[in-house]
């Protein structure tokens, strides 16, 4: 069993229902698209790093022969397993192999560990061990723990408690176009300890909200909300890699309609929405008119306008992945 947002005008809740699992696949196409996601980030990223220095976390791989060679067919297995995940064919398994060999290059060297790194590699692992019935409960407790470490580090760090690493970052090394003007408007130095002390109070309150399943709709609006806004802050310097990796990863979280089950009152206009809808997860309806309405086939709650565009962009694996490739491209370039 899972959760799915059950939209209407009233708003938006979490109810329960069965994941719909795609033909052929035993994931859930909220998890396939997700997979996919999460392998454009490690193909274009390179993942999990290029460092061939010896300096593992385990003893025992510093008696490994021949590493350069093993880790060499490490990468190229993940290679043919990210190909294999965007056939739709032994998802499963390649996203196992994927994460676990990135594990181990990274076990390998230190020099190859970053936090993303390591999220990346054991969220792929965690929807290879998906099973009928379950709802990533291992995936949405990591990323509340990812949250919860964050925070917990940063409260307990006397610089952040004093506002310094904010103002380092800020005013020394991004030097974000916005510091002046609002400096401007507020002079005192307490500005960096309050901006250091909203980050630190939001990750901690994101840790709650994934941790507690009635909270976690909540989470997932804050949790966007907050890495947009330090993408705005910091513009873009530090923060495309973990907006990508969570945004992706929430992904986990919200399941698809099952195909036919919404009907789609639409003006022509809106014609290419349907056309980027491949695998028929809607009923479309057009007419003339220039007008967009969102409705359940088995019930008579409706959606309109900006909302019901979001929607179907949400649903639409084929969008998000276009839009998933548009920003790995913006954040890696051309691998």
């Amino acid at each position: 069993m899972g959760y799915i947002l059950d939209r209407s005008l009233k708003g938006c809740r979490l109810t329960h229902r069965t994941y719909n699992y795609t033909r052929g696949q035993r994931l859930p196409v909220q998890a396939v698209a997700a997979s996919k996601l999460l392998v454009l980030y490690v193909v274009f990223s390179k993942a999990p790093g290029g460092s061939h220095t010896i300096a593992p976390f385990l003893e025992f791989f510093s008696h490994i022969p021949y590493p350069d060679e093993i880790r060499f067919l490490l990468k190229l297995g993940i290679a043919a397993a990210s190909f294999l995940v965007f056939l739709n064919q032994f998802t499963k398994q390649a996203l196992l192999y994927i994460g676990a060999s990135c594990l181990i290059i990274i076990l390998w060297s230190r020099l190859n560990y970053s936090n993303n790194q390591v999220f990346l590699a054991l969220t792929l692992l965690m929807i290879g061990l998906h099973h009928r019935g379950s709802n990533f409960w291992g995936a949405r407790i990591t990323v509340g723990l990812l949250y919860f470490g964050a925070g917990l580090n940063k409260l307990l760090e006397p610089d952040w408690q004093t506002g310094q690493v904010m103002e380092f970052w800020l005013q020394e090394d991004m030097q974000v176009w916005w510091l002046g003007t609002f400096q401007a408007i507020w002079e005192s130095p307490a500005i960096f300890s309050v901006i250091a002390w909203l980050v630190i109070l939001t990750e901690l309150t994101l840790a709650i909200c994934f941790l507690i399943p009635g909270l976690l709709k909540r989470g997932i609006v804050l949790g966007l909300l907050f890495h947009s806004g330090m993408l705005v802050a910091t513009g873009g310097v530090i923060s495309h890699l973990f907006m990508y990796l969570m945004a992706s990863t929430y992904l986990l979280f919200v399941d698809w309609p099952a195909p036919g089950t919404w009907r789609i009152h639409a003006g022509r206009m809106w014609l290419f929405l349907k056309w980027m809808d491949f695998d028929k997860r809607f009923h479309w309806e057009l007419k003339k008119g220039r007008w967009l309405n969102l409705i359940w086939v088995e019930g008579k709650d409706s959606i309109t306008g900006f909302k019901a565009a979001l929607n179907i962009l949400v649903h639409s694996p084929f969008i998000l992945l276009s839009f998933g490739f548009i920003y790995v491209l913006f954040i890696f370039g051309w691998p």
